[in-house]
């Protein structure tokens, strides 16, 4: 299956969340204890990759800007960064829990990770929250989630180089793939035709 596909070519399957399994996932995360929530929220928040959110340190947080620094890990070389504008209040709420302010003071402290836990792990904590959530199938992990931030930003008419800026794609090519009709959008399409005889 190539990325451009958001549907498995063998089975059909979806493979992104829509946008009432996006808001399910997101009550789901309230559920949870503390690092699998803003863990969560965080994948949910900024469509980043998994291990993106894994390599998130506490020097990355700009609360002035109010936002963080995510390193594009899918590039040649590293340190490649894009900012991604996070909510005030989960920016806070995220701050109360992991001190982030006072570890950025720290300065053995402030290049240390967010989250300790490995991708499997990771994988396992969203795993969980679309159980809660009761979203199954293959879309029920990170990647359908980031797919899903994907369509969402189209369909709330964000431009195009900015969907590819946040989600840190290197070529346009590869956020062209949420620009496709999806849902609602390709169910209106479809009733102009419906509507013309």
């Amino acid at each position: 299956m190539e990325l451009s596909e958001l549907h498995d070519s063998t089975t059909g399957e979806r493979l992104y969340l829509n946008a009432e399994e996006r808001k399910l996932f997101f009550e789901a995360t309230r559920f949870q204890e503390p690092d699998i929530k803003f863990f969560s929220q965080m994948l949910y928040f900024t469509g980043c990759r998994l291990n993106e959110c894994l390599n998130i340190t506490y020097d990355k947080f700009d609360f002035s800007e109010k936002g963080v620094f995510i390193e594009t890990l899918k590039r040649r070389k590293s340190g490649v960064f894009r900012f991604i504008d996070l909510p005030e209040d989960y920016l806070e709420k995220l701050n109360d829990v992991y001190h982030i302010q006072k570890r950025q003071a720290e300065p053995k402290r402030k290049g240390e990770k967010l989250w300790s836990f490995t991708d499997r792990t990771g994988q396992n904590h969203v795993k969980r929250v679309m159980q809660r959530a009761a979203i199954n199938g293959k879309k029920a992990c990170p990647k359908g989630l980031r797919h899903a931030f994907g369509i969402a930003a189209v369909e709330n008419k964000i431009p195009v180089q900015q969907i590819q800026e946040w989600l840190g794609h290197r070529y346009l090519d590869s956020t062209a793939i949420y620009t496709r009709t999806q849902g609602k959008e390709r169910r209106g399409l479809a009733q102009r035709i419906w509507n013309s005889n």
